[in-house]
């Protein structure tokens, strides 16, 4: 029983943390993707086709709804900023609770954004794996 209870806190732990980095990797734009846009077929589609990726990757997967309002059809911010000063910005600072700390990026963070931009602005992937290949990685997500 309460390795059950462990495992599902660990569980609400990475969805959390995940969800965190879904909202800071969209520059905090959570919310400012128009309605029409986040309730398009679109946008509805690139959100259930970002959760299979995913879901084969092993990380969990928010709710439909959350990624419609996060990305709408075009990836946000996620799209317009890849590779720039504010992603880099974004990454390196993700997790300090401290301001112009740098932390180690968990593999599973690296891994949500990828599949982010792999599926809103594919385009934009090389130069995002060019960015990413020299970050320090350690795994801090339970």
């Amino acid at each position: 029983m309460n390795a059950q209870i462990t495992h599902r806190w660990s569980t609400v732990t990475v969805v959390v943390i995940v969800l965190l980095a879904a909202l800071a990797f969209a520059g905090c734009s959570a919310g400012t993707t128009p309605g029409q846009e986040a309730s398009s077929p679109e946008a509805q589609q690139l959100a259930i086709q970002l959760g299979d990726t995913l879901t084969a990757a092993g990380l969990p997967v928010p709710p439909t709804q959350v990624l419609t309002i996060l990305y709408g059809a075009d990836g946000g911010v996620s799209c317009t900023n890849v590779a720039a000063l504010q992603h880099q910005a974004g990454l390196t600072g993700f997790g300090s609770p401290s301001i112009g700390r740098r932390v180690m990026m968990d593999p599973k963070v690296l891994a949500y954004d990828e599949a982010v931009v792999a599926t809103y602005c594919p385009d934009l992937l090389p130069a995002y794996q060019a960015y990413v290949t020299g970050l320090a990685t350690a795994t801090t997500i339970p």
